[in-house]
């Protein structure tokens, strides 16, 4: 567990203006194509044949208004990439839809910011999602920011997003009006260098599901208590997910592991060093899983100190040593005989006794 204190400094505007990079800003009225010129500021649109090798591009919201950009091409050069919401009830989209490839050209110090401008407000969001067959290629990811409200939202279904591993993953806001959440119901997710994904927002949530394949083997999972009062929800939807991997886990007493089970049972979530529970939740709930053999909620390398409280269906018990101390298991538990039972088994024995 971290504090929101030891989370990267936010830098502002400049970060996308540094070091000569030139800027390319959404101008069209509402939404339409990325890959139309008219719609950019520069005439051109970022990663286009007509763009500079290395450029920055950034939409932002309307203000009360709705806003969606699709990306259909597959741009060869961009470097950071903002998607801001505004003021109001306001809603900014960008959809990565199939044959759409953000790459970043700089993939090591490169940003995908989601609501990190501001001022922002409790009623806006900003979301991008990442359909079947679109790929976004960045060196670092962070949602939200201080003081801000309002949603970040990051969807993979069915597309590919590959961190280089040039930063940290961060949800970064502890204003209580804000909200990130990270989804996956299909597609893939993974991490370059030694990084970590950290829940910072107010409200953070982490959401596998389906098909999802996240291979965080380079991440480290954080939860951070900013506020008192902040929450940070990690779910887990069914048994068919491909992958959920982090490289350590260390929770505190505002997470919640949330297991959902199907008729399969659910995925677990593989720690492969420590696993740090300090005082974190755990709640399960077994859905249409019939089954009694013991089911696998973590696998972990090392485990350090245990859940603060735990929500299970009666019937069943924790086994924190399950397979040699490797993981942690929901198992059936053993009933206790019935008073009945006893009373006819210590007639029987006695009548054994006696033939005796």
């Amino acid at each position: 567990m971290i504090s929101n204190s030891n989370i990267l400094p936010f830098f502002g505007l400049s970060l996308l203006l540094s070091s000569g990079t030139q800027a390319a800003s959404w101008s069209a009225v509402g939404g339409g194509d990325w890959d139309d010129d008219a719609n950019w500021s520069t005439a051109y649109y970022p990663g286009g044949p007509g763009a500079p090798a290395s450029e920055n591009s950034q939409i932002s919201g309307i203000n009360g208004g709705t806003r969606i950009v699709e990306l259909n091409s597959n741009l060869s050069t961009t470097h950071d990439m903002r998607i801001d919401g505004g003021q109001g009830a306001s809603a900014t989209t960008l959809n990565v839809n199939p044959g759409g490839t953000l790459n970043a050209t700089n993939a090591g110090n490169s940003i995908l910011t989601i609501n990190e401008g501001g001022p922002n407000t409790a009623t806006n969001s900003a979301t991008v999602n990442v359909f079947t067959g679109g790929t976004i290629n960045v060196g670092q990811i962070r949602m939200g920011r201080d003081a801000d409200g309002g949603t970040s939202s990051l969807n993979i279904a069915g597309g590919t997003i590959f961190m280089s591993g040039g930063g940290h993953f961060e949800m970064r806001s502890d204003s209580v009006a804000s909200l990130g959440v990270f989804s996956m119901s299909a597609g893939s997710f993974s991490s370059g260098g030694n990084r970590n994904l950290i829940m910072g927002n107010f409200d953070s949530r982490l959401n596998f599901s389906g098909t999802a394949s996240f291979g965080g083997q380079n991440l480290t999972l954080q939860t951070a208590a900013g506020q008192v009062g902040s929450t940070d929800t990690i779910s887990v939807i069914g048994s068919v997910i491909t992958d959920l991997t982090f490289k350590a886990i260390n929770a505190g007493p505002s997470a919640t592991f949330d297991f959902s089970f199907d008729a399969g049972g659910v995925k677990a979530i593989d720690s492969l060093g420590l696993l740090d529970l300090d005082g974190s939740s755990l709640s399960v709930d077994l859905g249409t899983y019939t089954g009694t053999a013991p089911v696998v909620l973590f696998g972990y390398g090392s485990l350090s100190n245990s859940f603060g409280s735990q929500d299970i269906p009666s019937g069943w018990s924790l086994d924190t040593d399950f397979n040699g101390g490797s993981q942690i298991a929901l198992v059936r538990a053993i009933p206790e005989p019935a008073t009945g039972s006893l009373a006819i088994c210590a007639l029987v024995f006695g009548l054994i006794r006696r033939r005796r």
